[in-house]
């Protein structure tokens, strides 16, 4: 197979054992004027552990510059790769995209690369990656690998749930009506990555059993009796994880649900305390 998968590291698969092959462009963090990359030098139990003991951190992330992924991309070509699949988080949330845009101009003679917006985030943009790479091994076309991924971006979304909307609006990832929303004082407060990419407010309540009742209809309405593929995302709280896994459960009466940690640089916008789940319609 001459063609290399790449994900962001919004992709959260460096917390996906199975991910063996799938590269990461590695997202920058800054905390405190200190600099980290993304699941490299900082990894998701770390950080979390780090915004519980300083709620009130601020931290910005930072795409890495186009001269670090030109580099990479020619490090690729040295070792013989013709091409170079990129699947990017939304563009509604990061620059990513039009940075991978910007350093393929810059190697078209040398490498090609195919980048691909998922319109969406953390292990649901991850999946997107895992796809093509299950795809290409087996012999697919460029064209039929994404005439699958627009599939599945037709058919998934993301619920989650956030007990306070600080990060989102800080860092520009709400709209300033549904800001105005979602700032009162103690409402914990769902919100979905729709089909454009966005993050959009649902629905606000006051207490953890309503909010994740409310979780369990949303996705009861978008699955409406569809089969389906699900996993939990969240951010620095195993308890509420679990709780939300065991409703899964009953309610939907699967089994061995995979759970995977959002990492920091998704962490740095949405902060702790968040739980959700990437639904993927089959």
């Amino acid at each position: 197979m001459n063609i290399k998968v790449v994900a962001t590291s919004t992709s959260c698969l460096d917390y996906y054992p199975k991910n063996k092959d799938i590269d990461l462009i590695r997202i920058k963090i800054n905390i405190n004027n200190k600099e980290y990359i993304d699941g490299e030098t900082l990894k998701a139990q770390e950080f979390y552990n780090i915004l519980n003991k300083n709620p009130k951190l601020t931290p910005k992330t930072s795409q890495p510059s186009i001269g670090e992924i030109v580099h990479y991309f020619n490090k690729l070509a040295n070792q013989g790769y013709k091409k170079v699949f990129v699947t990017t988080i939304s563009q509604q949330l990061s620059g990513s995209f039009n940075a991978i845009v910007q350093a393929q101009k810059i190697v078209e003679k040398k490498i090609k690369i195919i980048p691909y917006d998922t319109n969406t985030v953390c292990f649901s943009e991850g999946y997107f990656a895992l796809e093509a790479q299950r795809l290409f091994s087996q012999g697919a076309s460029i064209e039929n690998v994404i005439k699958h991924l627009d599939f599945l971006k037709k058919n998934n979304t993301i619920f989650f749930v956030v007990n306070s909307l600080t990060q989102l609006i800080n860092n520009g990832r709400l709209n300033k009506i549904q800001s105005l929303l979602g700032r009162f004082f103690g409402v914990k407060t769902i919100l979905q990555v729709n089909q454009n990419g966005q993050i959009v407010l649902i629905n606000k309540y006051l207490t953890v059993e309503k909010i994740l009742n409310s979780l369990i209809n949303k996705i009861q309405n978008y699955t409406k009796g569809r089969k389906f593929t699900l996993h939990i995302l969240f951010t620095g709280n195993p308890d509420l994880r679990e709780q939300l896994r065991q409703i899964l459960e009953k309610k939907f009466q699967l089994l061995n649900i995979l759970a995977i940690p959002s990492t920091p640089a998704v962490g740095a916008h949405v902060g702790n305390n968040v739980v959700g789940v990437g639904i993927f319609l089959n």
